[in-house]
């Protein structure tokens, strides 16, 4: 009972209920507010104040007792400290001073708790403790009772931190959680008060029957300014912040025991855009700032509880690739109970705006992951708002236990084919989804070594040549995705098994050092087919009489249809097969030199698919079967590639014969009549401006008095010139080209 007038009257500001309590114990309720709770009754703190402790029952403490007991009595002032959260200042405690410090204070949980009818009495504990702390630390907060009470006597504690958020528009919140067969109930959670305590609203739910009991876990970074914008709107910060930890059960530690410990709380502001390029081997030993991960609930369809203290994404020293010591490692730290699947979540954060184009390439581990429909990258242009998945990963068709590379992803033309905008605030997602942690029948994976770039790719102008001697892809190659060029309908062509790489041991005969192998890294599942993709970029401007010819080994490969060499006259975007590299038909185990024997006439091979000779010209080496080289091997090698051709200009002979073109002027086509004494088969014909610059090529039949036209859509009016040159003799004929 309280008094603000020297006694002269009181009023009753807190029940006593030792009906509930722990007979023959001692107890502590949380710290009495004796400020808040004399103005709710109208009295005033002053030099008149007198606090009452008041009993009433009818025994002596002998036979059937009564009695209460008091000690360690404590009137103080408790000023909180309200941390100031910034850029520069995170909020950090692991509790190894041995007690709360002045920002975090334990509370009666009147205004969250809604189950418990007496929900603070004697037997509530949330106390810093010694010997329970997370890995080699000695301390941390624990929740529970320090009795139990009656039957069914349940207990709301709630530890509150205080936090200054002024002017802080992102805050996220760390920290590791251990369930001591903790029950979920309605009341376990996370709480937000941007007032200073006067209103409380749910921002998180912890559901512990789900957990792993006696064990420490984390969950990702907790979006705090997320969480709270959706109770609060837009004053959900402010400098008198309240976030609430709260546990609601019934059974202290003994028997059937009930309870949470809290451990490394950390508060802080995120840092996370990086621009280009970025290159990643986590040898740091941890997530860097432009790395987050996440609560995968806007990316999850499967998982009914995605998130909890059993998701694991870390950076470890468990494995890294080639050699190195560090990787991320997406799993669970433990079985929760049966079938309870998770769903993990990692972000990149990247500024790429104005980039036209970018690549990613990464290793990934599969340990014996079985594929999930979550699986897979997502991306998001606005800041991780909203997520599209764009690539679904496989693992239950991966090699178990084993490194693996997929193709660079073109992440441009991914998110362009998902409507998606290069912007400064895009995030790159790996998710995976999964029930199983390290042990038993295990599930998994790891990623190392991820790169995000803006691609170099060099048009190389002919003649060409390549033997691969540097030990590396020059400019003009790149190792492609052979979506375009796989049959239609054809799923999983491209996986960490696929290989396409310089390598050393079996050159060809003019340079036996480096080759480039096309194949697989290992053998995935039964009848796992792969199609590896290799394009070399040219710029074949003006080109006549271009020539392609080539070392060639095959590894046991068999003929598959998709074997090939492809062409494309628009950088990629559309491919046509032009010739079957028909490996099933050759010598296994030997070299081809200057294959094929005549070479590849590439002028016909285009003319033919209706391509023309252009500055983004690409021909595509394609690989496809099933195995690596051990077993029933299958896989070639490439070496030797040589590039011939000529880039005429206009001859300004009088010896040239004259061509016959007509209409002149023309607009849509041209029409050319071969002069008499022109000898019959392919010739390949120019087009140039007067400025010599060559605008179309072509071939064409020739025959003494046949003819044959010149498409002329979207050339620039003026005067042109068509040239013929075969051996020595020239034909040439100018005209005009009008509107």
């Amino acid at each position: 009972f309280f008094s603000d007038n020297n006694g002269a009257s009181f009023k009753k500001v807190l029940d006593f209920k030792p009906g509930d309590w722990c007979n023959y114990l001692y107890g502590k309720f949380p710290p009495i507010h004796i400020g808040a709770l004399a103005a709710k009754h109208g009295l005033s703190l002053n030099s008149q104040f007198v606090i009452r402790w008041q009993q009433h029952d009818d025994s002596d403490q002998s036979g059937e007792p009564d009695g209460l007991y008091l000690d360690d009595i404590c009137l103080y002032d408790a000023p909180v400290a309200w941390f100031k959260v910034d850029a520069t200042h995170d909020f950090k405690d692991d509790f190894e001073t041995g007690k709360l410090e002045p920002m975090w204070a334990w509370r009666f949980a009147d205004q969250t708790n809604t189950l418990a009818a007496n929900p603070t009495r004697p037997s509530n504990l949330v106390e810093v403790t010694s010997g329970i702390g997370r890995g080699n630390s000695q301390y941390a907060v624990q929740f529970g009772k320090r009795c139990d009470d009656n039957t069914a006597a349940f207990a709301t504690n709630a530890l509150d931190l205080h936090l200054d958020l002024s002017g802080q528009s992102q805050i996220a919140l760390d920290f590791w959680i251990y369930d001591y067969n903790d029950e979920t109930h309605a009341d376990d959670g996370l709480y937000w008060s941007n007032d200073g305590g006067t209103i409380f609203r749910k921002i998180l739910d912890f559901k512990p029957g789900d957990w792993c009991d006696y064990q420490y876990g984390r969950f990702p970074p907790i979006d705090v300014d997320e969480l709270a914008k959706a109770q609060f709107g837009s004053n959900w910060n402010g400098p008198r912040c309240i976030l609430r930890f709260q546990q609601h059960d019934n059974s202290d530690g003994s028997g059937d025991p009930d309870g949470l410990r809290v451990d490394d709380v950390n508060v802080y502001v995120p840092k996370l855009i990086h621009a280009l390029p970025f290159c990643e081997d986590f040898e740091t030993g941890k997530f860097e700032p432009m790395w987050a991960w996440r609560f995968a609930d806007q990316t999850n369809t499967l998982a009914a509880n995605p998130t909890r203290p059993s998701n694991l994404v870390e950076v470890t020293s468990e494995r890294g690739h080639n050699g190195s010591q560090f990787s991320a490692h997406f799993g669970k730290d433990c079985d929760d109970n049966s079938g309870a699947f998770a769903t993990n979540a990692l972000d990149l954060y990247l500024n790429l705006k104005g980039k036209p184009q970018v690549e990613m390439t990464f290793w990934i581990y599969d340990y014996n992951d079985e594929t999930q429909n979550d699986d897979g990258i997502y991306f998001s242009d606005n800041g991780g708002a909203t997520f599209k998945k764009v690539y679904d990963l496989r693992p239950a068709s991966w090699c178990d236990y084993k490194w693996g590379q997929f193709p660079p992803f073109d992440v441009d033309q991914l998110a362009a084919k998902h409507d998606l905008a290069l912007t400064e605030k895009f995030v790159i997602r790996w998710q995976q989804h999964d029930n199983s942690d390290q042990s038993g029948d295990p599930d998994g994976w790891y990623i190392d070594d991820v790169c995000v770039y803006e691609p170099k790719v060099k048009y190389a102008p002919v003649p060409f040549s390549e033997d691969f001697e540097t030990g590396e892809f020059e400019p003009m190659w790149a190792w492609r995705m052979a979506d375009s060029t796989a049959a239609a309908g054809q799923q999983d062509i491209s996986r960490p098994s696929n290989l396409v790489v310089v390598e050393d041991g079996i050159g060809g005969s003019a340079n036996p050092t480096y080759v480039a192998r096309f194949g697989k890294r290992c053998d995935d599942a039964a009848n796992a087919f792969a199609t590896n993709a290799l394009d070399l970029h040219l710029d074949l401007t003006g080109a006549m009489g271009v020539n392609i010819k080539f070392d060639m080994y095959d590894y046991a490969d068999e003929t598959h249809v998709l074997d090939g060499i492809y062409f494309s006259d628009d950088g990629g975007e559309d491919f046509v097969k032009v010739f079957d590299l028909n490996p099933g038909s050759l010598t296994n185990y030997q070299w081809l030199s200057n294959w094929p024997n005549d070479g590849l006439n590439v002028d016909a091979l285009a003319a033919a698919k209706g391509l023309k000779f252009t500055n983004q010209f690409i021909i595509r080496w394609q690989q496809h079967d099933d195995s690596d080289q051990s077993g029933d091997p299958d896989g070639i090698y490439i070496d030797n590639i040589n590039i011939t051709a000529s880039i005429p200009t206009p001859v300004n002979s009088p010896a040239a014969v004259p061509l016959s073109i007509f209409p002149n002027p023309a607009t849509a086509r041209a029409n050319i009549t071969w002069p008499t004494g022109r000898p019959d088969g392919d010739v390949a014909w120019q087009l140039f401006d007067t400025q010599g610059r060559a605008l179309r090529t072509g071939t064409a039949i020739a025959a003494s008095g046949s003819s044959f036209s010149i498409d002329l859509a979207g050339l620039a009016p003026g005067l042109l010139t068509l040239q013929i040159i075969s051996g020595k003799q020239i034909w040439q004929g100018r005209f005009v080209k009008s509107h």
